[in-house]
């Protein structure tokens, strides 16, 4: 009897490592079966430096669509995924209403059961639908998810310790409710970044930011020497080959970076930030960022119902113009152009 309780004991505790070298690395795996209920599926991504011997457990990214999950929808997630040893699932059957709702909840537990996920470090994402459901699993599952990247809608922020980088279409129908979703959760806690364009998932490097940024708060407190180690190398070699063409990215990440007081590129990151806030194109970024939030405090963070009975009020295509011809030679300019239009 004893025998067979270690050997079924073993077989438990083995169960995650042998069902995880199934599976290729650093790929999009189309479909993954819940093994508790088949009906149930997910794509999955896994970082190419997963190891399922690795002392830590693995941070993961839990995806939904509005109208189920798929590759190309989990794409853009990849590249933050993988410089920052994320894995990534997104349930193919979360589609708004209670049996998305299932879905979900037989991804998660499938995740955690098949592979080496650090289950007190998990974040949600979505896109419009899938991003209310982000928030509604951020507060069922307080003690495992961390952070969330709403896309395109807000919900109700719960816990004091909820990270949030929102990102949303400047000409988006759900702009007003993410801003004053966005106003209550406090601004260490939370980031709401806006990009060129309507009710639409963000891009590749944005959710590479948003996925880099949570990560970067989480490892400023808690993260080990390796893993700070690691995420220090990786985010000091995308700042320096980004650094000529793109000094936005690069103080953006240099901040960051430089904020990590335990990162041994800490100082390095700081001199970085230091001459590049000499540069006269980052002081007018800034600034333009600062006028932006003003922007969206006016005009958005109103009422979540205005999209319908006021789309677009005169001071509001007043007020964009003035901001586009003030900063019509930096990157904000088109998302500013977004703010004066009827949203969509």
């Amino acid at each position: 009897m004893k025998t067979i309780l270690l050997a079924t004991t073993l077989s438990l505790l083995l169960c995650p490592v042998l069902h995880a070298q199934k599976y290729a690395k650093g790929e999009i795996l189309k479909e993954i079966r819940c093994e508790d209920d088949r009906k149930f599926s997910y794509v999955l991504y896994l970082p190419s430096g997963y190891n399922a011997d690795r002392k830590e457990g693995w941070p993961v990214l839990f995806a939904m669509s509005p109208s189920g999950g798929n590759a190309g929808a989990l794409k853009r997630y990849v590249l933050g995924a993988e410089k920052n040893n994320w894995i990534l699932a997104m349930s193919i059957q979360s589609k708004n209403g209670m049996e998305g709702k299932r879905a979900i909840k037989a991804m998660v537990e499938d995740v955690f059961d098949r592979f080496h996920a650090d289950e007190k470090r998990c974040y949600a994402t979505g896109f419009s639908g899938g991003a209310r459901e982000a928030f509604l699993l951020a507060s069922a599952m307080k003690r495992n998810i961390i952070g969330i990247i709403p896309c395109g809608a807000g919900g109700e922020p719960s816990g004091s310790r909820l990270l949030a980088y929102g990102l949303c279409g400047s000409s988006c129908f759900n702009r007003w409710d993410m801003a004053i979703t966005f106003d209550k959760i406090r601004t260490k806690n939370g980031r709401l970044r806006f990009f060129p364009g309507g009710h639409s998932w963000a891009g590749k490097e944005l959710c590479f930011d948003a996925i880099t940024w949570l990560n970067g708060q989480y490892l400023a407190k808690n993260g080990t020497p390796a893993e700070i180690n690691a995420y220090s190398k990786m985010l000091l070699g995308e700042i320096k080959r980004k650094l000529e063409n793109d000094p936005y990215f690069a103080y953006e990440h240099a901040s960051l970076l430089a904020g990590i007081k335990k990162s041994p590129a800490a100082s390095e990151a700081n001199k970085m930030v230091v001459k590049l806030l000499k540069d006269p194109r980052i002081k007018k970024y800034i600034e333009g960022l600062e006028e932006m939030d003003d922007f969206v405090d006016e005009h958005f963070n109103t009422d979540i119902m205005d999209y319908r009975d006021n789309p677009c009020t005169s001071s509001q295509k007043s007020d964009a113009k003035k901001l586009v011809a003030t900063y019509a030679d930096t990157p904000l300019a088109k998302t500013i152009e977004g703010f004066g239009k009827s949203s969509k």
